[in-house]
């Protein structure tokens, strides 16, 4: 049973409150996480700009529907972080010719990474 004890923070109640002795955490493996291996299992999943500038660095490049897709942003937030790839030092270029507008991410040797 735990009670909640007045005038101390949530975090010091909590462990103040607690009833695992040392001996039950050494029984139950899912009490005790080491560390070291619970950062290195942490999967980093890629953000919306990575994917976005996958799209772009393809050969194909990337249309403002297809970034729209990506993301789910709205077309407008869209084009705001095309900007903010370019103020961050991504040399962006876009074609258009029947089609859509077509965004590619340009290396700086001016080929298409």
């Amino acid at each position: 049973m735990t009670k909640r004890i007045k005038n101390m923070p949530a975090s010091e109640a909590v462990r103040a409150t607690r009833d695992i002795s040392e001996a039950d955490a050494a029984k139950n493996s899912n009490t005790l996480v080491d560390t070291e291996t619970a950062t290195d299992a942490v999967t980093k999943f890629p953000s919306k700009t990575d994917r976005v500038l996958e799209l772009m660095r393809s050969d194909d490049g990337a249309t403002l529907d297809q970034i729209v897709e990506a993301t789910g942003w709205l077309p407008h937030t869209a084009r705001a972080m095309l900007t903010d790839l370019r103020k961050k030092g991504h040399n962006i270029t876009s074609t258009k010719s029947d089609g859509p507008r077509v965004y590619h991410i340009i290396d700086t040797q001016g080929e298409v990474t």
